[in-house]
């Protein structure tokens, strides 16, 4: 399912490209400034500086009116439109052209799925828990913690569903064996 417009908005044009828009100038580093609608919103006709900008999250508080703002809520709000119109302005002002379905479906079938090597790398562990009721303990033999770390070093290397499939199988029998041949400790 596409993306709404009013998230293409936020995502395409940062708070600080929306203060400029509505006409604040840039806020860009200011610890804190005057509110766009503190004449009107606040009880001290804004002129108390309490609006914070926090690019990291792409929007700005303001302490006065007591209300989180993000590029369409801000742009909304000045120039009175639903968030919809808003979201619709600043896909304009961006030039935002929508992507063809051809590009669309390639973005989505050119990703490449990310391997979850701690996940797989838990699956062994449990295997061996599995496998070996006193793990807990085993884990820590020499020849078992050497085995364990050449199977996680080798982890690395997968780079699919196929290798994990492989990697998962390969491991478990290695550690299987060293914990058949080697020493528990008392």
């Amino acid at each position: 399912m596409p993306d709404s417009p009013i998230k293409i908005a936020n995502e395409i044009m940062t708070i600080d490209e929306a203060c400029v828009f509505i006409g604040m100038g840039s806020v860009s580093g200011l610890a804190k400034t005057y509110c766009p609608f503190g004449n009107t919103m606040h009880s001290d006709g804004g002129r108390e500086r309490s609006f914070k900008v926090y690019p990291e999250t792409n929007s700005a508080y303001c302490f006065a009116c007591q209300r989180r703002y993000d590029p369409v809520s801000l742009v909304a709000l000045e120039h009175d439109v639903t968030y919809r119109k808003a979201a619709d302005i600043i896909l304009a002002e961006k030039e935002w052209v929508p992507p063809d379905y051809v590009s669309q479906w390639e973005a989505l079938t050119s990703k490449t799925q990310k391997v979850d090597y701690e996940g797989l790398q838990e699956a062994l562990k449990l295997a061996c828990a599995r496998m070996d009721p006193s793990w807990e303990t085993r884990q820590f033999e020499p020849a078992v913690a050497h085995k364990l770390t050449q199977c996680f070093a080798a982890v690395r290397k997968v780079k699919d569903d196929e290798d994990a499939t492989k990697w998962l199988t390969l491991t478990k029998e290695a550690m299987r064996r060293v914990l058949a041949t080697s020493n528990p400790t008392s």
